[in-house]
């Protein structure tokens, strides 16, 4: 295997930072709010600086699974602070709508910008403001995020050398993640909806242990499916408020990958909709 190109995210289109917001802030701690973007490109980010007498030389950056906003900090409360989580930690915070349309499905646009270079590119320009502010020096700079965005963490750790100094990926998904994980999940909270209250009961401290009890044969069948796909039978305590994540994010993707599939699931012999079972056939 070849080497990974280790630019650090450095690329002709980002040679032209620029800040159009600058002004102190207090919500939801005191902190110093830039925000700015490269010229001629969609990329933008938003930086929060604490006080130099809270700053201890670091900061953090999380990304989002897909280009997203760079504003979606400014509505985080309560465990979900990462602002007052940086700033009580000694850091700024940085977070980048990861390159903008220019990262999504179908975009016809170097897919390394959306991966990992509009972020580093970002998190390097993040380090001149810091100086600016605090006088010279490298803060030491932390990436993290779960699911798809500790694919992007992976991705950025492997392809850059001098941009961060630590990575936290976590909840990362497998080659089974999309979509089988969120599909399989999605037919049993529709085959399921009526059972999950026994199921649950069933596996609960003075339940019976059999999550099979009462069930006919094809609702064993999917309870067994997705159990074997890797949820566990106590997770269906949440039920109610489980929803299909980020399935609706995913389906363009999965409409482009597949187009025919839509059609031959119905009309095509050896898929579960050709002749369909009763569960399926509703």
């Amino acid at each position: 295997m070849a080497e990974p190109d280790r630019t650090d995210g450095a690329h002709p289109l980002f040679t032209q930072p620029y800040v159009d917001v600058d002004g102190w802030r207090d919500v939801p701690v005191r902190h110093r709010y830039v925000h700015g973007g490269f010229a001629d490109t969609e990329t933008r980010s938003s930086i929060y600086l604490p006080p130099a007498d809270a700053y201890e030389g670091r900061f953090f950056q999380h990304f989002t699974p897909v280009p997203d906003s760079e504003h979606l900090a400014q509505e985080a409360t309560g465990e979900q602070d990462k602002i007052g989580f940086a700033v009580s930690s000694g850091g700024y915070f940085l977070e980048t709508n990861g390159g903008g349309a220019s990262g999504h499905p179908g975009s016809s646009v170097d897919p390394t910008i959306a991966a990992y270079r509009a972020n580093a590119a970002s998190a390097r320009y993040s380090r001149v403001v810091a100086a600016r502010m605090y006088g010279e020096h490298r803060p030491y700079g932390y990436a993290y995020r779960g699911s798809g965005g500790g694919y992007r963490t992976i991705g950025s750790a492997e392809n850059t050398s001098d941009v961060w100094d630590g990575f936290v990926p976590y909840v990362i998904g497998s080659p089974m993640a999309i979509p089988n994980m969120f599909t399989v999940r999605m037919h049993a909270q529709r085959i399921l909806r009526n059972r999950f209250d026994q199921i649950v009961d069933a596996l609960e401290p003075g339940g019976s242990g059999d999550m099979f009890e009462g069930l006919d044969e094809e609702e064993r069948d999917v309870l067994t499916e997705v159990t074997r796909m890797g949820f566990p039978p106590r997770s269906w305590f949440g039920h109610r408020t489980m929803g299909m994540h980020a399935f609706p994010v995913l389906y363009r993707g999965l409409v482009a990958a597949d187009p025919t599939y839509f059609e031959d699931f119905w009309t095509t012999p050896g898929y579960l909709g050709f002749a369909p079972p009763p569960l399926v056939a509703a």
